[in-house]
C-alpha cells in the first residue's frame, strides 16, 4: 500500500515538472517572438525603450539645471532623478504594456500549449529585460561622459527592493490583464493617469523637502515608498520618517493574489476572447 502511494506520489511530482517544463518553454518561445515582432517592425521603436528613460532624466536635469539646482539632497540631479526614473519605469510597463499582452497574442491561444498568462509573463519578462538594460545604459552613461558614480551601498538590499517592485510591477499587469483585454478603454485611461501619477510618486523632486502634511497623503502611494528604497539602497539617501518597505510589499502581494483570482475565475473568456 505505501509503495503505491509513494509511486503515485512519483508520477505527480514527474508531471509537475513535465508541466513546468513545458510551459516554461512556452514563456520562452513567447519572449523571442515578442523581440522579434518588435525588432522587425521597427528598430527605432526597440531603441526608444532604451533611451526614453534617458530622455527623461536629460530633460528633467535641463529643468532643474535652469532653475538653478544642480544637487538635490546632497546628490547629483541627474544621479537623484535617474535612481526614481528607473524604478518608475519598471512599474509604469505593468500597468502600460504588460495588460495587453493577451489581446496581442490573441491568436497563438488557439494552441493548446499557450495559456493567456503565459502572453503575460513573457511581455513582462521583455520588458524586465529592456528596461533594466537601460537603466545601466543610463548609469554607465553617466560614470563614462560625466564622471558621476553611482554610490551602491548596498547590493544585497537594493536586490530585495528590486525584487519587490518586480513584484509590484507583475502584481499591476496580471491584475489589469482580464480587464485591459475585454474592455480597451481601461487601457487608455490607464495611459492617462501615467503623467499624473509620474509626478504623484516623487520621482522628479524630493518629497522629503515637503511638509509632513503634505507627505502623508503621498505616502498612500505605495510607488513612492518604492522609490524612496531605490534611492536608500543606490545612493545611501535616508527614507522619509514615512517610508515602509511593508506597505508596497502588501500591495504587490495582494495584486499577485486578486490578480491570480481574476484571471483564473475568466480563463476561458480571455482565450474566447
Amino acid at each position: 500500500m505505501n509503495s503505491d502511494v509513494t509511486i503515485a506520489r512519483t508520477s505527480e511530482w514527474r508531471q509537475l515538472r513535465l508541466g513546468f517544463r513545458r510551459q516554461r518553454a512556452v514563456v520562452l518561445a513567447l519572449v523571442f517572438k515578442e523581440f522579434k515582432q518588435r525588432l522587425g517592425r521597427s528598430r527605432l521603436g526597440l531603441m526608444w525603450l532604451l533611451v526614453e528613460p534617458i530622455v527623461h532624466m536629460s530633460m528633467m536635469s535641463a529643468v532643474w539645471y535652469a532653475s538653478g539646482r544642480q544637487t538635490l539632497q546632497g546628490f547629483h540631479v541627474t544621479l537623484f532623478l535617474s535612481s526614481g526614473i528607473a524604478c518608475y519605469f519598471l512599474i509604469k510597463r505593468g500597468f502600460g504594456v504588460v495588460p495587453m499582452a493577451i489581446t496581442a497574442n490573441q491568436a497563438l491561444l488557439n494552441y493548446p500549449q499557450v495559456k493567456p498568462l503565459d502572453t503575460v509573463f513573457a511581455r513582462f519578462v521583455l520588458d524586465v529585460l529592456t528596461t533594466t538594460m537601460a537603466a545601466v545604459l543610463m548609469f554607465s552613461g553617466l560614470w563614462w561622459f560625466a564622471g558621476i558614480e553611482l554610490p551602491f551601498p548596498s547590493v544585497l538590499e537594493f536586490t530585495g527592493v528590486f525584487v519587490l517592485t518586480l513584484g509590484f510591477s507583475l502584481g499591476l499587469g496580471i491584475s489589469l490583464c482580464y480587464f485591459v483585454t475585454v474592455y480597451p478603454s481601461i487601457n487608455k485611461a490607464m495611459m492617462f493617469i501615467d503623467r499624473p501619477l509620474y509626478f504623484a510618486s516623487g520621482v522628479l523632486f524630493p518629497v522629503h523637502n515637503l511638509p509632513a502634511d503634505v507627505r502623508w497623503y503621498l505616502y498612500w502611494n505605495p510607488i513612492v515608498h518604492l522609490v524612496d528604497m531605490w534611492r536608500f539602497t543606490l545612493l545611501g539617501l535616508p527614507m522619509a520618517p514615512e517610508a515602509n518597505p511593508v506597505y508596497p510589499g502588501i500591495w504587490a502581494i495582494s495584486m499577485l493574489g486578486m490578480g491570480s483570482l481574476i484571471y483564473y475565475a475568466n480563463r476561458y473568456k480571455l482565450i474566447e476572447k
